[in-house]
């Protein structure tokens, strides 16, 4: 149902997003989480609009579409089978999930799984099947190629089609090639820090040659090393070859009147069980953590063998620290401060859910749910949010106290949901981030190299040294 909200007005920066993206056929509009991406694409549409997005956010969309355009109506798409996709009509801007993009967009193999030589008739009757699948796929296609030709899609947190071998991927692609125009938005056009993600990104969009002109062109202006397998800082060349494409704003740039942020690390105390475990460590491990440098270096601690037993150890710690979280809350209500609480791990949510004046948002907990407690946050004491859960969609702007009881592995996870509450329109001054660590030495370590990870990824988005 849309709501009665007035209708918003695009900032300088908006409008510029809107005329890039109205130029081209395929752009991706790199606006800092919070700096508006869903009000610029909803501008740039025409008639109708298609929108693929995390099964999270589509009520997201939904609540900010009158707010920019009252002339579409927002239809969600539920369910599986016929009913999980349709193409906008006239006036429609149809939201769906990316586990949502249907089966037929989903071309056959393009081998039929026999040599050529092989003559047995398993292997003809392998290739008649494969013919007859591939023509009646074209055939398919053919007929959906009037109603893409008039659609806009509009890709939304587009770095879940980044391993464009991933079946979500491959049924992007092939949308992309039905419609008109396509969008992709993203606050992180390079997760994790990481050239190839972003080049997995345009490959599923078809626009890689187009930008890099070869591939071989691309690991040169990422800097790839072949020795050692990895990217280093990527090259100048390399944004310059994004521009035509990319449209990239940050919040220092646009948004001079953001509320500054400000960061707080408190050490609390941990039980001795808990001590215990932390000493308990594999080497391996904690060596890694000493090492890594990059959010890609902690990544690829997870293969190792030890990981497991290390995981089990974060998630200790994180209800270790509960006692010292609902005190630090006492404190805060009794000041009248409205707080969310974020953490990697669902125990420290979980305690918050019989706390008056509280709600939570969890990966259990339904999509609409989530977009009901987002609309009622104002008469909220404060919310408790896994990171994951609460990392994109949710625009958490009248809130300007955050703690963050642990930090996720995944170091994108923690900046978006950090930017929650940091958007056009927030309503405080400033907005103060506490993030609990322990005085023990391993604990130290990990929020440290956590909080270094993080800022090294904009060395490699933004191609500073």
């Amino acid at each position: 149902m849309q709501n009665s909200k007035k209708l918003y007005s695009p900032r300088q920066h908006q409008e510029e997003a809107i005329n890039f993206a109205k130029k081209r056929t395929a752009s991706i509009l790199a606006l800092d989480m919070g700096l508006g991406k869903t009000g610029a694409a909803l501008l740039t549409l025409g008639d109708r609009g298609l929108v693929v997005c995390p099964p999270g956010l589509k009520y997201s969309w939904q609540d900010e579409c009158p707010k920019w355009r009252t002339d579409l109506t927002p239809v969600v798409m539920e369910g599986l089978g016929l009913a999980r996709f349709k193409w906008p009509s006239a006036g429609e801007l149809v939201i769906v999930g990316y586990n949502q993009l249907p089966d037929w967009l989903e071309a056959p193999p393009y081998r039929c799984g026999f040599k050529s030589s092989d003559k047995s008739e398993k292997a003809k009757r392998a290739r008649k099947k494969s013919k007859a699948d591939k023509a009646s796929f074209n055939k398919y296609m053919n007929s959906q190629a009037q109603y893409g030709a008039v659609t806009t899609v509009v890709f939304d947190e587009c770095q879940s089609i980044k391993n464009n071998k991933a079946s979500r991927s491959k049924r992007a692609k092939m949308l992309i090639a039905l419609c008109k125009k396509t969008i992709a938005l993203t606050g992180t056009p390079m997760p994790r820090g990481n050239p190839g993600d972003l080049y997995g990104i345009l490959s599923t969009m078809r626009i890689q040659d187009d930008v890099f002109e070869s591939y071989p062109n691309f690991l040169k202006l990422a800097n790839y090393r072949p020795d050692s397998g990895k990217f280093g800082i990527v090259k100048p060349g390399f944004h310059e070859a994004l521009k035509p494409f990319v449209f990239r704003k940050t919040k220092c740039e646009v948004a001079k009147d953001l509320p500054e942020k400000m960061f707080q690390t408190i050490a609390v105390k941990l039980n001795a069980k808990t001590q215990a475990s932390l000493d308990g460590i594999p080497s391996e491990i904690v060596d890694g953590i000493k090492e890594a440098q990059t959010a890609s270096q902690l990544t690829r601690l997870q293969h190792l063998p030890g990981f497991s037993e290390f995981a089990k150890c974060r998630k200790q710690i994180a209800q270790a620290r509960i006692p010292a979280l609902l005190e630090m809350l006492d404190l805060y209500e009794q000041e009248g401060i409205r707080t969310l609480v974020f953490s990697a791990h669902r125990d420290p949510i979980e305690a918050l859910s019989e706390r008056k004046g509280w709600e939570v948002i969890h990966g259990g907990i339904p999509s609409r749910d989530r977009q009901e407690v987002v609309r009622r946050q104002e008469q909220l004491s404060g919310i408790g949010i896994t990171i994951k859960a609460g990392a994109t969609g949710l625009n958490l702007q009248s809130f300007s106290n955050a703690i963050f009881v642990d930090l996720d592995w995944d170091i994108t996870q923690n900046r978006q949901a950090e930017d929650r509450c940091h958007r056009l329109n927030s309503t405080g001054d400033f907005v103060r981030y506490v993030t609990l660590t322990s005085t023990h030495p391993i604990d130290r370590l990990i929020t440290e190299k956590i909080q270094m990870a993080s800022r090294n990824i904009d060395v490699a988005i933004e191609g500073m040294e």
